[in-house]
């Protein structure tokens, strides 16, 4: 869809814009996206004979997207639970890309626009309702790391000379508790503690959320297809977590 979007409409631009360049590659993100963009022009006030105009067009768009064959058939598209684990293992693909470039001390003008589509992409989830605390915040972070990044970059500064820094603090931390490792000391012989050799108890699985440890594990299976390992070992282990393990 072209983007010449009116003012008043300005807003949904971002979406649109991911929209148009995940069309060929991802049809479901790009459907999603253009949704997100067609909730907010609908939520817009006072809309003008222009922007009403460009609103009932994105619904054209979208429903003639809807019932073409390559979605039709899509779990992702027919159920919204399926959907928002699809929609939320893209974004964190992205995100996790420009993260992993932060965190390694290889941020580059092309990590904050990375950092930015994976804000975006992340907002798309309110398709599906309120965001959890954990997405809303990965937004806030990603905005701020491209925030930080572009500004150095355009300073002309290293993106990365913080982040080489605290390398370098860790590394000094981890050899000073290593050589304490290795240190001679003194042991005696102690008696084993009652509780340390009770058996463990038993979980009683039904106080748990099972219903989050099984949207957890739906993402981390999403992940793998993705190929994000990190994602998908972090997922797991949040789903272990909601069984107490």
């Amino acid at each position: 869809m072209k983007l010449d979007i009116p003012d008043e409409l300005g807003r949904i631009s971002q979406y649109l814009q991911r929209s148009n360049e995940t069309a060929q590659h991802d049809q479901i993100i790009s459907y999603y996206c253009k949704y997100r963009a067609a909730q907010l022009a609908m939520a817009a006030q006072h809309r003008s004979p222009a922007a009403n105009s460009y609103l009932s067009k994105l619904l054209d768009d979208l429903e003639n997207a809807r019932f073409k064959k390559e979605l039709n058939d899509q779990d992702a598209i027919k159920d919204d639970i399926v959907g928002q684990a699809y929609v939320e293992n893209f974004a964190l693909s992205i995100f996790s890309k420009a993260d992993r470039e932060e965190r390694g001390a290889r941020a580059t003008r092309n990590t904050s626009q990375t950092f930015l589509a994976a804000a975006t992409f992340l907002e798309v989830c309110r398709v599906f309702g309120d965001l959890e605390s954990e997405i809303s915040e990965k937004i806030k972070y990603a905005k701020y790391q491209a925030a930080r990044i572009l500004k150095a970059v355009k300073a002309g500064l290293d993106p990365n000379e913080e982040r080489r820094a605290d390398s370098h603090v860790n590394d000094e931390i981890q050899s000073s508790v290593a050589e304490k490792a290795f240190s001679p000391v003194t042991t005696r012989q102690e008696t084993p503690n009652e509780d340390f050799i009770k058996p463990e108890k038993e979980f009683n699985i039904e106080k748990f959320n099972i219903e989050k440890a099984q949207k957890h594990a739906r993402w981390a299976i999403s992940a793998l297809n993705y190929e994000d390992m990190s994602t998908a070992i972090e997922e797991l282990q949040k789903a272990l977590r909601e069984l107490g393990a």
